[in-house]
């Protein structure tokens, strides 16, 4: 009986087969890519620190860009980077974390009553040219944070002690939150 169910239906189950495959393929793909969509990160710049004595020289490079030097007071910097963070459904589909790069400001930790709260020294060094979205997109974003698959729009400043001659990378990860580590 079963010889004969295995002989009259062996091309429907050929094609079974192929349909079961295919699905087990994306669904192989969809698995891959939403773990890396999760864990991915870019790298939105480096900053070199070319000298720490009296003030901070430093050395900021935008992918595809000229590096820009900026001498800022303080002793830590803080890269300042307006982002907007999606849905992890859409970052599972693909959708990547938009950012714009403003600029770099100089800070200190240690304030004249002897605390360790961080201080802004100075003003802030904008890029010439800033990377990431337009900011009338960041803007529209940040007003209309209610939009389906926008999980939040924020400032990201982030402290780093600047050391002499350590290059840095700025990243930024897929699902929210920038990074600042040695190179």
């Amino acid at each position: 009986m079963l010889a004969f169910l295995g002989f009259r239906f062996k091309r429907s189950a050929g094609v079974l087969m192929a349909v079961v495959v295919v699905a087990l393929a994306v669904a192989i793909v969809g698995l891959i890519s939403s773990v890396r969509a999760l864990t991915g990160e870019r790298e939105l710049a480096t900053v070199r620190a070319l000298s720490v004595e009296e003030e901070m020289v430093l050395e900021v490079q935008l992918p595809e860009r000229s590096p820009e030097v900026f001498r800022i007071a303080g002793t830590h910097f803080a890269p300042v980077v307006k982002v907007v963070i999606f849905d992890d459904v859409l970052v599972v589909l693909g959708a990547r974390s938009w950012f714009r790069f403003e600029g770099i400001r100089g800070f200190t930790t240690r304030a004249a009553d002897g605390s360790f709260a961080p201080q802004q020294v100075g003003d802030m060094h904008p890029v010439e040219a800033s990377g990431g979205v337009a900011q009338w997109l960041w803007e529209l974003a940040e007003r209309n944070e209610w939009f389906w698959g926008i999980k939040s729009a924020q400032i990201e400043v982030d402290l780093k002690r600047a050391r002499a001659l350590q290059t840095y990378r700025l990243l930024l990860q897929n699902d929210g939150g920038l990074q600042i580590v040695d190179s």
